[in-house]
């Protein structure tokens, strides 16, 4: 049986383990594979200290994203959209209002890009008045817009 080795990820390796995970290998894959392809590093203590130091480096990084997101969804929900648009009969418009509209809506009223496939309808807007629509920012950031349709006078 060959010489095993504690063996500190620097990467994911399939069918092994997670970046940061200490695993214990055959020496040869360690040496022939692990080391030479930058996925491993001798488990030692300066390893774990560098390893150690990316993860906390890249929490940080990831909370400062999430952080900005959370202020930009804030600036969001005060924001009020009005849409003209052409009305049928009644209430009802022609057509439907949809992501796209919304998004160039933003664009021109706000001065906020926001690509339409992160807003979420819940139903086509067909009829005038007011509606909220979600705007999905990142994972377990939204925010909420209100639209407004009215009639186009020009039409």
């Amino acid at each position: 049986m060959s010489p095993r080795l504690s063996v500190i990820l620097l990467e994911n390796v399939d069918g092994l383990g997670h970046a940061g995970e200490i695993v214990t290998v055959a020496e040869g894959y360690a040496r022939n594979f692990l080391f030479p392809e930058g996925k491993g590093a001798l488990a030692d203590a300066a390893a774990q200290a560098k390893v150690e130091r990316q993860q906390a480096s890249e929490r940080a990084a990831a909370e400062a994203e999430l952080a900005g997101l959370r202020a930009w969804a804030e600036a969001l929900e005060g924001t009020e959209l009005t849409l003209p648009a052409r009305v049928k009969e009644g209430d009802e418009i022609f057509g439907s209002i949809t992501a796209r509209h919304l998004s160039q809506a933003l664009q021109e009223q706000a001065q906020l890009k926001i690509p339409a496939r992160d807003i979420v309808i819940k139903r086509p807007l067909t009829h005038l008045g007011t509606e909220s629509v979600t705007i999905k920012l990142g994972p377990d950031v939204e925010a909420a817009l209100r639209v407004t349709i009215v009639p186009d006078e020009a039409a």
